[in-house]
């Protein structure tokens, strides 16, 4: 399984993602593989993991030196990316890196997103926090996502913003059974206006993640979002919506069909 997340900047997409992981981690058996496609590269430390090694930095290096083009036209893609892979606690950490340079190097990144498809079909989930806006929604840094959700705050342009990432995302640019889904964040008890508006605007709203202390207090000292506990709010409404979209383990509860409910989450 693959579960993308997109959303505008500062909607709370890389702490839902650490959140997803932390639900998924439920299972130690399970493969995870999550890739920061952010080029801010914020998850990494929500996650408390050090990068070493970019994506970013794999193709710098298959760029300026032609020893390692040429090595590189021997090696499976895949394994040329797999270098720039991190371990974490459970999981194996991809951090795609800073943008492009001058210079249009679209062979090589082909290359690239190939050997990170080929590498994610190795585990049995991939977690991607995407870049802020639709732009890479389009770009499909991975096209074979099975859940796309799409995450906003609790303000006017958040909406706005999501619903154009909908209608990009909806326009034949994923798989054709990928699922696409609202995720509505920092909700508050007075909030209950937004969650219509965001139906009326077409969307399907698959969850509510509640302003959390516990979460902001973690944001603010630093600590890592996994370490966050169990009966904190919006990790108990993360694990919600992980059912809701099948993403928990077997022999847990089964995805629920409830609407989401901001009266619950006060």
């Amino acid at each position: 399984m693959i579960v993308s997340l997109a959303g505008k900047g500062g909607s709370g997409k890389t702490a839902l993602a650490a959140l997803l992981l932390k639900a998924a981690l439920q299972d130690p058996s399970r493969r995870v593989l999550v890739i920061d496609a952010d080029s801010s590269m914020g998850l990494p430390f929500a996650l408390g993991v050090k990068v070493v090694r970019t994506v970013g930095d794999v193709r710098d290096g298959i760029i300026k030196d032609p020893h390692r083009r040429k090595e590189v036209m021997d090696l499976p893609i895949k394994e040329v990316v797999a270098e720039a892979l991190q371990p974490g606690h459970g999981f194996d950490l991809l951090v795609m890196g800073r943008g492009e340079g001058p210079g249009c190097y679209c062979g090589i990144n082909d290359l690239l997103k190939y050997g990170i498809e080929t590498l994610s079909e190795q585990y049995d989930l991939t977690i991607v926090d995407g870049e802020a806006g639709p732009e890479q929604v389009s770009r499909r840094v991975l096209s074979n996502v099975d859940n796309l959700l799409i995450v906003s705050d609790m303000s006017q342009r958040g909406l706005h913003t999501a619903q154009l990432i909908w209608e990009v995302a909806s326009g034949n640019l994923l798989a054709k059974d990928a699922r696409i889904g609202v995720v509505l964040n920092k909700v508050k008890p007075e909030s209950a206006g937004l969650l219509d508006q965001a139906r009326r605007m077409g969307m399907e709203v698959w969850g509510c993640v509640p302003a959390d202390e516990e979460l902001s207090g973690s944001d603010t000292s630093g600590a890592p979002l996994v370490g966050l506990s169990n009966a904190c709010p919006a990790f108990v409404a993360v694990l919600e919506l992980a059912q809701r979209i099948g993403l928990l383990p077997s022999g847990m509860a089964e995805p629920g069909s409830a609407e989401p409910q901001l009266g619950k989450l006060s």
